[in-house]
């Protein structure tokens, strides 16, 4: 789930771009299908490896006010993020891809606000020939490597975290019981 919410975070920051070089709606998770859809950015992560961060996912807890506790529990994922520009031949992918880099740049503290905890170039493929409704195209892939933690905060009543405690006393007694 942490992966998936990193690249919406990261679409995020990219519709910062100006709507002169890309229209906000034409960056997303899907490949362009019509020739209206481009220019565009389409985001994607693989290699993913997801884990929880803190102890177990859980990151901690504190009394947010009297009688009321918020408890943080978190996940982390380790990946690669692509970025694909695509754009008609004509336009080329330069501009495009100079306004990406530029709002990666600018937006390196909303990236961290973001959850992003690593954030680094990995690979920058060259443009290549690529078709959209059967027209030419062209498509240059950005891979960077990342590592997002998303943490997520709940509250829980006056009674607390702990709702219940269920005892086990093994031996010559074997008895079990639960304490609210």
């Amino acid at each position: 789930m942490a992966a998936w919410q990193a690249v919406l975070s990261l679409i995020e920051v990219l519709k910062t771009i100006p709507v002169s070089v890309i229209p906000a709606d034409h960056i997303g998770v899907r490949r362009p299908t019509r020739r209206a859809d481009l220019p565009a950015i389409v985001v994607s992560m693989g290699e993913v490896v997801e884990s929880p961060i803190g102890i177990g996912g859980w990151v901690g807890v504190g009394q947010a006010v009297p009688g009321q506790w918020v408890e943080a529990t978190g996940s982390k994922a380790a990946g690669v993020i692509s970025v694909e520009v695509w754009t008609t031949v004509t336009d080329g992918v330069t501009p495009v891809a100079d306004a990406l880099f530029a709002a990666l740049a600018a937006g390196q503290t909303a990236l961290r606000g973001a959850g992003f905890v690593k954030f680094g170039n990995r690979a920058i493929k060259p443009a290549d020939a690529a078709a959209v409704a059967n027209q030419a195209a062209l498509m240059m892939a950005i891979d960077y490597a990342v590592t997002y933690e998303e943490v997520k905060a709940a509250t829980t009543g006056p009674g607390g975290i702990i709702q219940q405690v269920h005892v086990d006393v093994a031996g010559e007694f074997n008895e079990q019981m639960n304490i609210p």
